[in-house]
């Protein structure tokens, strides 16, 4: 029997499915509906408009990411930093990717959850990463907490779609990224292995 929590669960489904197939632009109830096989009527007595539903699932993504990222910030060593470097430019990478196609007064609650996020928490674990592994770290005088902060707010230029025009392949691009964080440790080469843009996934599906 469904009860409101499953109606919930189903709705959020139906819209996250929906914003990774880059509808994001079109969401509307009649539109979940259809995708979800729920009613309007059903959405419409849960939440008042489509900003809402998208709050949740940010709420939501944020609270996972949170959890994901306190996990790889206690691991140590170079795969430990890849790892969690990919974890976090995959997932605002796709998140800058939404924001482009949508009107600027479509979920800006949402976005500046995200925003806030990245300016205040994600650097927080680069500096907790970088305290458990000050042996990676080019100079003991490093400043770590400084260190942390200029990693995470680098994550989001990496990503930027205006670096288009300057270098179109997106592997390219990936490789250009991979450069400067090693040039950071002062390695010679460093792999992201697990970073797959949206349009990468897009191609492969």
């Amino acid at each position: 029997m469904d009860t409101e929590h499953n109606f919930k669960e189903r709705i959020l489904q139906s819209t996250l499915d929906l914003i990774l197939l880059g509808k994001a632009p079109l969401l509307s109830f009649e539109l979940i509906a259809e995708h979800g096989n729920l009613t309007v009527e059903t959405i419409s007595s849960i939440y008042d408009d489509v900003d809402a539903i998208s709050l949740d699932l940010t709420v939501g993504a944020l609270t996972k990411h949170r959890e994901e990222s306190l996990a790889l910030s206690k691991q140590k060593g170079l795969e430990a930093l890849s790892n969690l470097l990919t974890h976090d430019l995959k997932f605002f990478y796709d998140l800058e990717m939404d924001r482009k196609i949508v009107t600027p007064s479509q979920y800006s609650e949402s976005f500046l959850l995200f925003d806030e996020y990245m300016s205040n928490e994600l650097p927080n674990y680069y500096i907790q990463f970088l305290q458990h592994n000050q042996d990676i770290v080019p100079s003991g005088e490093t400043d770590l907490f400084y260190y942390g902060h200029f990693i995470a707010h680098s994550i989001l230029f990496f990503n930027r779609v205006q670096l288009a025009p300057y270098v179109n392949k997106l592997e390219d691009r990936k490789i250009i990224t991979e450069q400067i964080i090693a040039s950071l440790f002062k390695k010679s080469h460093f792999t992201l292995s697990k970073f797959q843009t949206q349009d990468e996934q897009h191609q492969l599906s």
